[in-house]
């Protein structure tokens, strides 16, 4: 028993068949055989901080908050960065009361600079939170303010055939 077949059933040409006019005539397409497809990843903030470790003055309000109340500072990068910002402010607080903020600060640091690839090192970091922790908070506030967290990692990917 069975089905008696079907005219043009199973296909001879592949599946689905052609249609006259679609898909529409485009150069390059369709895609020559032997093509490779790169992707090329491209970071926001182009490799380096936005701004000068000195340059302060563009938000001078979060300048004097990371010099008067630096847990407080510590707790809106974290926030800028998708993290809690309660749970920043008191790990800051509690790294102060032992005198390890630096390296709390430089660890924080490390991973801006990983995200947007900047280039660096910790003894930098390090150096930065422990001499000058308000202007390195400054700036990495102006940088997290200029390319804001999105939900990961910070990324755009462009794809690119050659053929």
């Amino acid at each position: 028993q069975g089905y008696p077949p079907q005219q043009g059933y199973p296909p001879q040409q592949g599946y689905p068949p052609q249609q006259p006019g679609y898909p529409p005539q485009q150069p390059g397409y369709p895609p020559q055989q032997g093509g490779t497809t790169t992707v090329i990843v491209q970071q926001g903030g182009g490799g380096n901080w936005s701004n000068g470790i000195c340059d302060c003055t563009e938000d001078c309000g979060f300048c004097i908050l990371a010099a008067c109340c630096p847990c407080i500072a510590f707790g809106q990068l974290k926030e800028q960065q998708g993290e809690g910002c309660c749970g920043g402010c008191c790990i800051y607080y509690c790294a102060t009361q032992f005198g390890i903020h630096s390296c709390i600060g430089c660890s924080n640091r490390s991973t801006i600079r990983s995200r947007f690839s900047i280039p660096g090192g910790c003894c930098e970091d390090w150096c930065c939170h422990l001499f000058c922790p308000c202007l390195a908070m400054t700036q990495e506030h102006l940088h997290l303010s200029k390319f804001p967290y999105q939900g990961g990692a910070q990324t755009v990917v462009v794809q690119q055939n050659k053929f």
